[in-house]
């Protein structure tokens, strides 16, 4: 099932929020180096860390927003 309107990825949920790299690093226990590349599109979380983002966003951020994908 495909859902058209806004699509909210994690570099627009962090601006929506006013949450800076470092903040969000911390929130999630990562390193800013792995929020600088999810932002970036050079690497795609894990799933154990994909898992904490979409909780972390009380769902905002899905897996599916770390994928390119066609329409």
């Amino acid at each position: 099932m495909f859902f058209k309107g806004v699509k909210m990825n994690f570099k627009s949920y962090l601006e929506k929020n006013n949450i800076s790299k470092k903040q969000a690093a911390e929130e999630l226990g990562f390193n800013e180096m792995d929020i600088h590349r999810y932002l970036n599109k050079t690497v795609i979380p894990r799933p154990e860390k994909l898992i904490k983002i979409v909780k972390w966003s009380n769902g905002e951020i899905q897996p599916n927003d770390f994928y390119e994908v066609a329409e």
